[in-house]
């Protein structure tokens, strides 16, 4: 994920490499970033619009257990002839019926259970929301680390450039002066071409990296400067140990409370489905009021009113009812092996980030001492050309590989946050709590 160009040639350089042109007057750290992917994101505000569709089910299915009241009136232009025997005689009339019915569900066990149903599909819902905002915070963390590293080996290959330039100047003069060769002016000079051209590399990337993030946030970013890059001795420890990470997983993460609530929404269709068979009893009152109702008397009028309960009971149903329930079956069985899936999946998701935390903390510590070495490196083959014990072509190398360690401890060190973060949240700490502590510790500045 993190680009692989030329880092930065010392911790000594940082100073003037941090000077980038055209900063800002204000930066944004990690914290504002997340909190404006949270605002602006499409495919996080989509999760949200769906989740909220999502959550009515359960008032729906709320709404089909409580009184149903419906409203009739119809009106009638009726004519009618009546023949008895030859003698045929019209009759032309108005007749008009309204009526009020009220339903109240007294007993239908499928409804009851379609309300178990909605709420556990309401808390998949949660679920999913709560996966999404894990996936954008994870994305626009790496984004944000991206672009973070991307202008440290912009700044630092700045710095090697310009190193490069003095050293393509010094080989000039000392060869003007009769010191020096022509093969250290043009080894200088493709030295100095490698440089341009990493340069160049390292200004693409970094153009990239802020499109990515920006695709996020919604925002322009800004220059990023990590006024602190955190050494070994100040990043965050687990503090746990892995059964207990995976423990903390299992019980809050997302998925598992998805998977979770998606068994219990099949073991309710399971259950409703298994009531096909079984009566329900609906109390129904009703009044009606009809006038017109007859042509003997089509000015009469009448007003009937009833109270009473409702007995239906399906007997058979050609086996749709039992098919249902074996196809309901199948589905709770599928959801019950994605949980098994999922706890596993997790677990070793834990486990690689747990890894990738303690051990990068090693790695970062590792590369520090390589980076300390190089640094002297550099020194010491510089005092060597002096003495004669080196040459300018030992003097490129040292300076390249500063340059690559460098690059590999400042990688290593945002590889290191970024599993930190994961690790944290996965096991249910607050993301805003984990984001802030991380942004005070890179000290995000224009």
């Amino acid at each position: 994920m993190f680009p692989r160009a030329i880092m930065r040639p010392g911790l000594a350089a940082l100073s003037c490499a941090c000077l980038l042109a055209c900063i800002p007057a204000q930066a944004m750290d990690l914290t504002q970033a997340w909190q404006l992917a949270r605002d602006k994101d499409p495919g996080f505000r989509a999760a949200a619009a769906q989740a909220a569709a999502a959550r009515e089910n359960e008032a729906q299915a709320q709404g089909a257990l409580l009184p149903n009241v419906s409203v009739s009136n119809t009106h009638n232009q009726v004519n009618l002839q009546q023949t008895l025997g030859t003698v045929t005689t019209p009759y032309q009339y108005r007749s008009q019926n309204t009526g009020l019915l009220l339903r109240q569900t007294l007993y239908r066990k499928p409804q009851f259970e379609q309300l178990e149903q909605s709420r556990a599909q309401s808390r998949a819902a949660d679920a999913e929301l709560q996966r999404a905002q894990l996936e954008l915070l994870g994305r626009s963390a790496g984004y944000y680390f991206e672009v973070l590293l991307a202008q440290d080996v912009l700044a630092f290959s700045r710095v090697l450039l310009q190193s490069t330039q003095g050293l393509l100047s010094a080989a000039q003069r000392n060869f003007d002066k009769g010191q020096g060769t022509r093969t250290d002016i043009d080894e200088a000079q493709a030295r100095l071409d490698m440089a341009q051209a990493q340069a160049l590399q390292a200004s693409q990337q970094v153009a990239f990296t802020r499109e990515q993030l920006q695709s996020v946030v919604s925002h322009e970013v800004p220059n990023l400067v990590a006024r602190n890059l955190p050494a070994s001795q100040t990043l965050p420890t687990v503090g746990q140990d892995i059964p207990e990470w995976i423990e903390r997983t299992l019980a809050q993460h997302p998925e598992m409370l998805l998977a979770r609530a998606k068994v219990e929404a099949a073991q309710a269709e399971v259950n409703k489905q298994s009531s096909g068979h079984q009566p329900t009893v609906d109390l129904v009152a009703q009044v009606t009021r009809s006038q017109g109702e007859n042509f003997y008397n089509p000015n009469s009028s009448y007003q009937n009113s009833t109270l009473g309960v409702q007995l239906n009971w399906t007997l058979y149903a050609g086996g749709q009812t039992q098919s249902a329930v074996r196809q309901a079956q199948a589905s709770l069985l599928q959801g019950e092996e994605l949980l098994e899936q999922t706890r596993r999946n997790l677990s070793l998701q834990v486990r690689k980030e747990y890894q990738n935390t303690t051990e990068g903390l090693l790695r970062v510590k590792a590369l520090e001492q390589s980076q300390r070495s190089a640094d002297q490196m550099v020194i010491s083959t510089r005092k060597g050309i002096q003495a004669g014990t080196r040459s300018q072509t030992d003097l490129f190398n040292a300076l390249q590989r500063q340059a690559e360690a460098g690059r590999d401890l400042a990688q290593s060190r945002y590889q290191f946050l970024l599993a930190h973060l994961k690790l944290k949240t996965m096991a249910g700490t607050d993301p805003q709590q984990v984001l802030q502590a991380l942004s005070a510790l890179l000290d995000v500045q224009p």
